[in-house]
């Protein structure tokens, strides 16, 4: 497994594990066409290259056999209550399971360090059981429960912290 900073080539890829995920985390949830609405408007090409190509956000994918099969997004917070979030991790569904996702918290959170970070934040749909358990495997303690909006409708969201 290779682990690296994403590219502009890229951006299909990470849009079909950001679809494949969010489906498998969310269609019970929320629903087929709300999951790929929100998929449409979070994961679009503008939102993903303006992402990839800041220089204050640590945007990583892991590859296997050439293909990509998750990835991890994050920077500084400027409305958070931590210094630095988690603004996405995504594995494929068929690759959960293997430690991929563990694999790119971990590098994310030593870019993170590197930069001096002491905390970081993520949100995630109190219905999601899976993320839930995944963060909370990963030392998050849930700080707040909130509605957020998303763009096919309102859910409710926790907002989880660690230090790092």
């Amino acid at each position: 497994m290779e682990y690296r900073p994403a590219v502009a080539a890229d951006l299909e890829s990470i849009q079909t594990v950001a679809r494949a995920g969010w489906h498998a985390a969310y269609d019970a949830i929320l629903g087929q066409s709300a999951v790929e609405t929100t998929v449409k408007t979070w994961y679009s090409e503008t939102s993903l290259q303006s992402r990839i190509e800041s220089a204050n956000r640590v945007f990583l994918v892991a590859v296997d056999a050439g293909e990509i099969v998750g990835f991890v997004d994050g920077g500084p917070s400027s409305d958070g209550p931590c210094a630095a979030v988690v603004s996405a991790l995504y594995v494929h569904p068929n690759r959960w399971n293997e430690g991929i996702g563990s694999a790119l918290l971990e590098r994310l959170f030593e870019r993170f360090q590197g930069a001096d970070y002491d905390d970081v934040w993520l949100a995630v749909l109190a219905d999601n059981a899976v993320g839930r358990a995944f963060y909370e495997a990963h030392e998050f303690k849930e700080q707040k429960r909130q509605a957020t909006e998303l763009p096919a409708g309102t859910a409710v969201e926790l907002l989880l912290t660690r230090e790092l």
